[in-house]
């Protein structure tokens, strides 16, 4: 008797989640032709995938992301492996200084109900940062204080909310009220488009700056490197939760602040 009470408390359980799939799912959060992921370290960047979360398109949101694109191919990549890829550059061109321990990358995902792309792009991303003994926190756009707040007014989630400024940014004439009521399909739809129709070119001057910052960098980027150990890798591992937590604190409360005080110090120092 108690045995199949069990099963029945299994069943129910497994309906609940069912009906709840389904509620989300009318919602326009779950029955999505593509995924979109954002980051964000001083270059900022998207990609959207297809279902199979292979990246169909992606666009530089900013002029150092631009110059980092250049010459670089993502369509068809994984876009965890994408994502990775992306970080890197930042590292070598020292938009994420090996040296400082103040650096971090805001992730932003939407991709279905429990779909599970933010947590792959997150475990993939946190293994390079700690095998590469990186000190840099990732900061998940449900945990951005300021980002929660500015959904909350807008009355939607933060992930539907990423969408929007999204959308908002390529259709300058279309309000945030009017993007609202759009599903998250719609909205995605939307951003494919627009990222088809203004496909980025890169200029010879995106491709000497790029070149400019990796040769700039490299002498700290081997050095770095040539300094790592099997054994300073695995206690960087174990050290790297005490400091993710403090840190995330800081950028989790306001990362648009945090960032700007890493800009100003980074131009102190160049200026130094």
């Amino acid at each position: 008797m108690a045995k199949l009470k069990e099963i029945v408390y299994i069943v129910l359980a497994i309906l609940a989640l069912v009906v709840l799939s389904l509620v989300l799912g009318l919602n326009g959060t779950k029955n999505v032709d593509y995924r979109y992921v954002m980051l964000e370290v001083n270059p900022k960047v998207e990609f959207l995938t297809d279902k199979n979360d292979m990246v169909v398109s992606v666009y530089a949101i900013n002029n150092e992301a631009k110059e980092l694109l250049a010459g670089e191919n993502f369509v068809g990549e994984k876009v965890c492996d994408a994502a990775t890829k992306f970080v890197d550059l930042c590292v070598k061109a020292n938009y994420i200084d090996v040296d400082r321990d103040d650096n971090a990358i805001r992730l932003n995902t939407v991709s279905g109900l429990m779909h599970g792309l933010d947590i792959n792009v997150f475990k993939n991303l946190t293994k390079y940062i700690k095998g590469n003994q990186i000190k840099c926190v990732i900061v998940e756009n449900q945990n951005d204080l300021n980002r929660f707040k500015q959904a909350k007014e807008v009355g939607v989630g933060t992930k539907k909310y990423s969408l929007i400024k999204a959308v908002t940014r390529f259709e300058p004439n279309l309000s945030v009220e009017q993007a609202k009521e759009l599903s998250e399909k719609d909205l995605m739809d939307r951003i494919y488009m627009a990222h088809k129709n203004l496909k980025q070119t890169f200029t010879q001057e995106d491709f000497a700056n790029k070149t400019k910052l990796i040769d700039f960098n490299r002498s700290k980027i081997n050095n770095h490197n040539s300094n790592m150990t099997d054994n300073t890798i695995s206690k960087f591992k174990d050290d790297y939760k005490e400091y993710e937590i403090s840190m995330q604190k800081k950028f989790e409360k306001d990362f648009d602040g945090q960032s700007a005080k890493w800009k100003e110090n980074k131009l102190n120092e160049y200026y130094a």
